[in-house]
C-alpha cells in the first residue's frame, strides 16, 4: 500500500512483485493464508489506484480471484474489476492514499437514525428501552473464583 514511497523501485515493479507472491506455490487460489491474500490483494488495489493504470500482471492477479473460493476475496475483486472498468475516475476516492490517518467522526447517538426511528414509531413500533441490568453476569463470576486446584 505503501508502495509510492519507494525510491528503490517503480510502483508497477511493486505491483508485480505483490502479484507474484499471490501467484507462488504457497499462496495460490486454494492454499496459504487467507487473511494474507486480503492484504496482498487490497495493497495491489491501493498501488494500481495511485499508480493510475492497472498493469497486466495486477489485471490478470485480480481476475483470478474473481473466481476465488474465498468470498471475500472474490467480493473485492469483482468490485474492484467493477469500479477499474465502469468508474475508473473514482478509484482515488475509494482508495485515497494513506487513508488510515483520516479522521473518522463518529456519532456516539447515532442521530442519523433518527429518522428512520421516528417513522418506524409513528407507524407504531415500541421505542427503545434500555435493558434494566439483571446481574447475571456477576452470578457467573461469583460462581467460577473457587480454585479447582488444590496447591500443597
Amino acid at each position: 500500500e505503501y508502495g509510492y514511497l519507494s525510491s528503490a523501485m517503480p510502483l508497477d515493479a511493486i505491483i508485480d512483485g505483490m502479484c507474484a507472491l499471490l501467484s507462488g506455490s504457497t499462496a495460490r487460489l486454494g492454499g496459504g493464508v487467507q487473511s494474507t491474500r486480503r492484504l496482498i490483494l487490497s495493497a495491489i488495489m491501493k498501488m494500481v489506484s495511485q499508480y493510475g493504470s492497472c498493469p497486466t500482471a495486477a489485471a490478470k492477479c485480480i481476475d483470478d480471484y474473481t473466481k476465488s473460493s474465498d468470498p471475500d476475496a472474490q467480493k473485492r475483486c469483482l468490485e474492484f474489476q467493477t469500479i477499474l472498468t465502469q468508474a475508473p475516475q473514482l478509484l482515488g476516492e475509494v482508495f485515497p492514499v494513506d487513508a488510515s490517518l483520516e479522521d473518522v467522526e463518529v456519532d456516539l447517538n447515532m442521530s442519523f437514525l433518527d429518522g428512520v426511528v421516528g417513522e418506524a414509531i409513528s407507524t407504531g413500533a415500541q421505542p427503545y428501552q434500555k435493558p434494566e441490568d439483571d446481574d447475571d453476569d456477576d452470578f457467573a463470576v461469583a460462581s467460577q473464583t473457587a480454585s479447582a486446584f488444590k496447591m500443597t
